[in-house]
């Protein structure tokens, strides 16, 4: 965990000079372990538990309204996790729990989650370190766009909800398993792989936060 260590100590450093007022709270975690994402706003009660592995670091990130001023957008999804793998390379994942997913409330979230990844890739430069890869999350109970997607979750297809009039209205399909597809945000070189993860009645449920090895 040395490299981890290393990287823990140069956070502290570098936003101990941060005004306290654009300073985002974090925590280091090691793995095995979890780290929890929580809504708690009541309509949209969410309780996320994120695992990841052994020879795994997370830095959970909570970023709020006022944090990283610089970056220039309030907006923030409700989970911000670096994850630090065992050979040293760093992730980004992001996730964004809403109750129901309709064509508002997708838009909404991609808006979240793109300025949270932007806002993580920015702290990651201030440590002079490389994002390898990005990985998005969104935590729902029920899905508007796809009424029988509860029974069937092959049939999960939605809107991407970007600003662009034409690319809004697009649909994509499952491209690899059951719970997870990609998408594509306009001016990033690729796109970026979805994790869809359901939460039960209570607003609970559990994902497995997987880096490449």
């Amino acid at each position: 965990m040395k490299r981890a260590d290393d990287l823990a100590s140069r956070i502290e450093t570098i936003f101990a000079k941060l005004p306290g007022e654009t300073l985002p709270r974090f925590q280091f975690v090691t793995g095995p372990g979890e780290v929890i994402v929580h809504e708690t706003e009541k309509k949209g009660y969410a309780r996320i538990a994120c695992r990841f592995g052994e020879g795994v670091r997370a830095i959970q990130w909570s970023i709020t309204a006022g944090d990283l001023r610089p970056i220039g957008s309030e907006k923030n999804a409700d989970g911000a996790v670096l994850l630090v793998r065992p050979d040293g390379a760093l992730e980004a994942h992001v996730m964004e729990c809403k109750q129901t997913i309709d064509s508002s409330t997708w838009k909404k979230a991609l808006s979240q989650l793109e300025w949270t990844v932007i806002k993580l890739l920015a702290i990651a430069g201030a440590l002079h370190e490389r994002v390898e890869r990005v990985v998005l999350y969104t935590a729902f109970r029920s899905n508007a766009l796809a009424p029988d997607e509860s029974a069937d979750a092959s049939l999960f297809e939605l809107p991407l909800g970007v600003e662009d009039s034409l690319a809004s209205k697009r649909e994509f399909p499952m491209r690899t398993s059951a719970d997870e597809t990609e998408v594509d945000l306009p001016g990033w070189a690729s796109p970026f792989l979805l994790v869809k993860v359901r939460k039960d009645e209570h607003g609970h449920a559990s994902v497995d936060l997987r880096v490449l090895v």
